[in-house]
C-alpha cells in the first residue's frame, strides 16, 4: 500500500512539473492538482486498429434527422454535430465495434462550454456504431451534444475527449 502511494505522488509531481505541448492537454483536477492529458487519434482512444478515423468537422443543428431517425434537442438546445469519416486501412474487412466499448465523449466550445455525448441508436453514432467496414471502404459517422442554443451562436473552437475503460484522452481534432 504504501509503494502504491508513492507511485501516484510520483505521478502527481511529474504531472504538475509537466507544460503543455501539441500532443497534450493539461487542466487542473479537483483536489488542484494539474493533470496532463495526451492528444491522441480517436482510433488509438478507442483501441481500434486497422482503421484510420479523420475529423471532418461540425454543424449546428436545430434537429437531427435521417431516414429513421428524427431527434429534436430540449427546448432552448441545439445540437453540435461533429462529423468524423473511419476508413478501413488494414487490407481485408475489418469488423468495427465501438458499442462494446462504451465509450463516453464530451465536447467543449469556446475553451469552457461542455456537454456529454448524445447516446442514440442511430447507425451513424460514432459511441454506438458496430459494423464491418470493407477493404478499403469508409464509413461516415457522428457524435452528438446538446448546448444551449445561445452558446451555439458563435462556436470559435471546439475539443473533445473520449473515455473508455476508465482512460481519458484528448482526440485530436
Amino acid at each position: 500500500l504504501e509503494e502504491v502511494k508513492k507511485a501516484q505522488s510520483s505521478v502527481n509531481t511529474s504531472s504538475t512539473n509537466s507544460s503543455s505541448s501539441a500532443s497534450n492537454t493539461t487542466s487542473q483536477n479537483t483536489s488542484g492538482n494539474t493533470q496532463t492529458t495526451p492528444q491522441v487519434p480517436m482510433s488509438s482512444a478507442l483501441g481500434l486498429s486497422g482503421v484510420d478515423m479523420s475529423y471532418q468537422g461540425i454543424e449546428v443543428r436545430d434537429s437531427y434527422t435521417t431516414s429513421i431517425f428524427d431527434m429534436s434537442p430540449n427546448p432552448g438546445n441545439k445540437y453540435l454535430v461533429m462529423k468524423f469519416r473511419v476508413a478501413n486501412t488494414s487490407g481485408g474487412d475489418n469488423n468495427v465495434d465501438v458499442l462494446s466499448m462504451n465509450p463516453k465523449f464530451k465536447a467543449t466550445i469556446n475553451g469552457n462550454i461542455s456537454a456529454n455525448n448524445e447516446l442514440t441508436l442511430m447507425p451513424e453514432d460514432l459511441s454506438t456504431f458496430k459494423g464491418i467496414i470493407k477493404a478499403g471502404e469508409s464509413q461516415d459517422v457522428i457524435l452528438l451534444f446538446q448546448f444551449k442554443a445561445g452558446d451555439l451562436s458563435n462556436v470559435q473552437g471546439a475539443s473533445l475527449k473520449c473515455t473508455v475503460k476508465g482512460s481519458t484522452n484528448d482526440i485530436i481534432l
